[in-house]
């Protein structure tokens, strides 16, 4: 249909696909005998949940550009991102479920995916909420905005692969602090390229 093209389009746009890559390297590290269909569907659906957050972020930022191209919301209006960004949400949470992955694993991969999101929408939360209310966040406060916003989804990808390649308890506890420290340090040098 139109609306997967744009989809497609979307995520077809520019980006460094470091979430998808992290996905796919948590996995391949620790399943035994890594299955290719499930680390491509892993990649894929991080991205197709990147993508959607970087459409409804550049609505709520009122951003026309994203990578030098024109952002969703100018191109095709608002309505149409938005739903490509639902569309896309949708369409990782499928292709978590089509992984020939035990039931529980599943569940366990939806468990930190849910949580990445949910966490991500609360720091973005934070951000708008604080720019429409012209504050500015204490340094503490825009750390903990960059844990929530930017630090989730990092953790979502590294920890979504470690979970499908069955990784032991020490390990998952070991990649989310490091999610936290990348997703940080990422979102500052993001900051300050575009500062």
């Amino acid at each position: 249909s139109e609306t997967e093209q744009i989809a497609i389009e979307s995520l077809l746009a520019g980006g460094h696909r470091f979430r998808p890559f992290l996905a796919q390297l948590t996995y391949e590290a620790y399943a035994g005998a890594p299955d290719p269909d499930i680390s491509i569907k892993l990649a894929a659906s991080m991205e197709c949940f990147h993508k959607a957050s970087l459409v409804h972020d550049d609505i709520e930022d009122n951003d026309h550009f994203r990578n030098g191209q024109e952002a969703m919301h100018a191109k095709y209006g608002i309505p149409v991102a938005l739903n490509v960004g639902d569309l896309l949400l949708g369409k990782g949470y499928q292709l978590l479920l089509e992984c020939n992955l035990p039931p529980e694993i599943i569940v366990a991969i939806y468990q930190v995916v849910s949580t990445g999101h949910i966490n991500l929408t609360l720091g973005q939360g934070a951000e708008l909420i604080a720019g429409s209310e012209n504050t500015i966040p204490t340094p503490e406060q825009t750390i903990e905005i960059y844990k929530n916003k930017t630090s989730a989804a990092f953790k979502a990808a590294l920890l979504a692969g470690a979970v499908a390649g069955k990784a032991d308890p020490e390990s998952l506890a070991l990649l989310d602090k490091f999610s936290i420290a990348i997703g940080i340090a990422y979102q500052i040098m993001d900051d300050l390229d575009d500062f």
